[in-house]
């Protein structure tokens, strides 16, 4: 006879955050612009939530495309030749560059319909099965004194998605989703950005705000807190928070946590905040969420006679219902102990692995 269970078990939860700070913002009122350009860092390290490899799409030639439209064509046309990716980086339809491996990186040139010559950075990324891309550049550049990257975080060659591409404000490497409203300074403004990305401006606001601190609510033990993104409930509107002592200030509203990530040396694990409850955010007021450490296991067990089976469907579920998942190096989820509930040893200890 096989009975079937579920259940909750609290573990602890490796994490701890380093701050950062932004500095001060705004020009005073009326509409501040900045001028950006691409930038293609020698090394990737900037955290994009939800970031997901993107297929190569037909063209409507019946080539292989990465779809960044130009005035030649819908996009660049990829060939796989063996285990090569042989790509067309000029647009003249012809491929020049080739990519071999599980992976690397090319940078795309063109003009767009109104004649703008622009380039592109992408990564690449060969799965075994199939090629994929996902960008590999931002647009850069200094807003009201602060630094601030527009990443194209679906791919399709423009910087103006709010909601979904991404943006970096500040010196970290943390990215939220691109927000119609950005916080500098304590000074909150609304942004417009053209779809190159090349030029952005913003103007200060007059919604009621509040602060929201992620940062001092976060349980953890030895790692760093790395990224820590909310967005609204309308998705308009998306901080990131990690490292921030003093909170943010923000539209007031409702937020949800929506992605983050906790590192320690070598380790680390992301989060998603799928079963969070949302985030009130009053006017005048801060807000402080309580998450992480102490870590609960979901999971489904069944036993047979002395034998215990535990699927490997297993959840990391933080204080506020965030999910930890995707552990690296594999086999480094949080330490499981099962001890015998009469004599309080310890019968069996380890890890998930691929979690």
């Amino acid at each position: 006879m096989v009975n079937e269970r579920r259940t909750l078990l609290t573990v602890a939860l490796v994490s701890v955050c380093t701050p950062w700070v932004l500095g001060t913002g705004g020009d005073g009122p009326g509409v501040t612009e900045a001028q950006l350009k691409m930038l293609v860092p020698p090394k990737w390290e900037f955290l994009l939530p939800n970031e997901t490899p993107l297929a190569l799409v037909t063209g409507p030639d019946g080539h292989q495309i990465i779809p960044i439209a130009h005035a030649g064509g819908a996009g660049f046309i990829a060939e796989v030749d063996g285990m090569s990716l042989a790509i067309d980086t000029n647009g003249d339809g012809k491929v020049d560059e080739k990519v071999k491996g599980v992976g690397g990186s090319v940078i795309l040139k063109g003009k767009s319909a109104d004649g703008q010559a622009f380039s592109y950075g992408v990564r690449l990324i060969n799965t075994g099965i199939a090629w994929q891309y996902v960008t590999g550049c931002a647009m850069s550049g200094k807003l009201c004194g602060q630094d601030v990257k527009l990443l194209d975080l679906n791919g399709n060659g423009k910087y103006d998605d709010f909601g979904v591409d991404a943006m970096i404000v500040g010196r970290g490497s943390a990215a939220s989703l691109l927000s119609r409203t950005v916080s500098l300074g304590g000074q909150v403004y609304n942004l417009t950005i053209n779809a190159m990305g090349t030029s952005i401006q913003a103007e200060p606001s007059t919604v009621p705000t509040g602060t929201l601190n992620l940062q001092n609510g976060f349980k953890s033990q030895g790692g760093e807190l790395v990224s820590a993104v909310v967005v609204s409930t309308k998705g308009e509107l998306s901080f990131e928070l990690s490292g921030l002592k003093n909170g943010l200030v923000v539209p007031a509203g409702e937020y949800r946590l929506l992605w983050g990530a906790v590192r320690k040396g070598g380790e680390s694990s992301k989060v998603r905040g799928t079963n969070c409850k949302p985030i009130t955010v009053e006017a005048g007021k801060s807000t402080t969420l309580s998450w992480g450490g102490p870590i609960q296991l979901d999971f489904e067990f069944s036993i047979a006679k002395d034998k215990i089976t535990v699927p490997p469907t297993v959840k990391f579920l933080g204080q506020s219902g965030e999910e930890y998942y995707e552990f690296k190096p594999d086999a480094k989820s949080p330490k499981i102990v099962v001890f015998d509930p009469e004599t309080k040893q310890v019968v069996v200890e380890g890890r998930f692995g691929g979690c």
